[in-house]
């Protein structure tokens, strides 16, 4: 953890693989290496190495958002839906699943009334997030939005 909370991604690789070559059973590790790949751009060896952390653990919640972040690269909108409402049957108050799903709504998959329930569930857990005065003011629109928007 200490190479990635200094963004030495590469190293992180190196350590990462070597671990799990040792503990080939590892969902946690194997999540990790593909976390960490994703934060170097190398999206094909992420989405293998995060799909390998859920093959070993399917509630694997970090591998799930990496999954989603992934789909969101790819404009797969879908899917990331899928991989985000699997985090929040895992966890409802996972707060990274609520804020992308609500945006997710939001925008790309045009349901902005379905962004209000995750929106407001974030708002609850991080009150005080910088991006809370933008979601509360957008709620705000949307709930004063002709119902058609809705």
């Amino acid at each position: 953890h200490e190479l990635c909370d200094a963004r030495r991604f590469a190293e992180a690789v190196s350590v990462y693989t070597q671990l799990l070559a040792a503990f080939p059973g590892s969902s946690v590790l194997a999540c990790e290496l593909g976390l960490v790949e994703m934060a170097l751009g190398n999206s094909a060896e992420a989405a293998s190495h995060l799909r390998l952390a859920l093959d070993r653990d399917p509630k694997n919640s970090h591998a799930l958002l990496g999954m989603a972040n992934l789909a969101i690269g790819r404009q797969d909108y879908k899917s990331a839906e899928g991989h985000l409402l699997d985090v929040l049957t895992l966890d409802p108050d996972d707060v990274e699943a609520n804020f992308d799903l609500g945006a997710l709504y939001f925008q790309p998959l045009g349901q902005p009334a379905n962004a209000v329930r995750y929106w407001q569930r974030f708002l609850e857990l991080q009150p005080g997030d910088p991006e809370a005065p933008r979601i509360r003011g957008l709620l705000q629109e949307l709930a004063a939005a002709p119902a058609k928007t809705k």
